[in-house]
C-alpha cells in the first residue's frame, strides 16, 4: 500500500500479486476480494472524514 498526499487528499494504491489468472479470479469469485476490498475503503473513508 502506498498514500500519498494530494493537497488535502490523499492517494491510496494498493497492488496486489497473484500467482495466476485463475488464482485472482478465485479471490474474486470465491472469497468475494473485490467487494471486500470496496468495503474497506469506505470504512476507511469514513474514519478519515
Amino acid at each position: 500500500m502506498t498514500l500519498l498526499g494530494q493537497g488535502n487528499q490523499t492517494e491510496v494504491t494498493v497492488r496486489m500479486r497473484f500467482a495466476s489468472v485463475e488464482e485472482r479470479q478465485q479471490a474474486i469469485r470465491d472469497y468475494g476480494a473485490a467487494q471486500g476490498l470496496r468495503q474497506t475503503y469506505d470504512r476507511l473513508a469514513t474514519l478519515l472524514a
